[in-house]
């Protein structure tokens, strides 16, 4: 099978860039080495390190939000595999973090649609990490709830899209409210009581932001046959 390779070629080489493969990440040395090769010489580089990445692993599901070893892990293998969560600086290859931020969350939407996840909402739930699982070869472990400063959240699974057979607003509840909810808090708009059922105040808030993201007008937060045929169009409900 084939393996994740990003090598990087130093400043002595006159074409500095990276290549990909799957499985180990090769460094390169900035130091010249003189090779003879018939009656001439070049510069080859010398490579120094391999690193081989464990298998990913995660336990729990993860969000914006959170923090801990397993985000930095995340930040890891989607910087190896083709999905910088940054370029340079603070999650940049090698200098991952353990804080789940917005660069992490694109990084991971982008992941999500290159492999057909549905919806790529930059969520790591059961499905992404099914797959993650099955790309490096890791168990499928459980579900351990995730917690942000010890505080529980209502897990996101991607299966949970609102249902499109009525329009909702405030003062609803219903499965469907908490789906679109979940969908909200996923796409980075706030509903700090969470996923609750209850179509209140802070979700009409949470979707009148959603809508004027998108140029969905009016921006009321009602959730309507336009802001379903919105979501439709990019995937995010059935």
């Amino acid at each position: 099978s084939t393996s994740n390779y990003g090598v990087t070629v130093g400043a002595n080489f006159s074409n500095a860039g990276t290549f990909r493969a799957r499985s180990a990440t090769v460094t390169l040395k900035r130091t010249r080495r003189s090779v003879a090769s018939g009656g001439g010489r070049y510069i080859a580089p010398v490579i120094t390190q391999i690193q081989t990445p464990s298998q990913s692993t995660f336990t729990r599901n993860l969000e914006t939000g959170l923090t801990g070893n397993d985000v930095r892990e995340l930040q890891r293998f989607l910087n190896t595999n083709g999905f910088p969560v940054a370029l340079s600086g603070l999650g940049s290859l090698n200098n991952e973090t353990n804080l789940f931020g917005a660069l992490t969350r694109s990084a991971l939407a982008r992941f999500q649609v290159a492999n057909g996840i549905v919806p790529s909402a930059g969520y790591l739930g059961p499905v992404t990490r099914a797959f993650i699982a099955k790309m490096t070869g890791a168990p499928v472990t459980p579900t351990t709830p995730a917690t942000s400063a010890g505080t529980p959240t209502t897990a996101i699974t991607p299966t949970e899209t609102p249902s499109t057979v009525r329009d909702l607003t405030v003062g609803m509840t219903g499965d469907d409210v908490k789906a679109l909810q979940t969908l909200l808090i996923a796409q980075g708009h706030s509903i700090p009581a969470g996923a609750t059922g209850l179509f209140g105040s802070q979700t009409k808030s949470a979707l009148s932001d959603y809508q004027a993201k998108f140029d969905i007008t009016p921006a009321v937060g009602y959730f309507g046959i336009k802001t379903r045929t919105q979501m439709k169009g990019v995937g995010l409900v059935d």
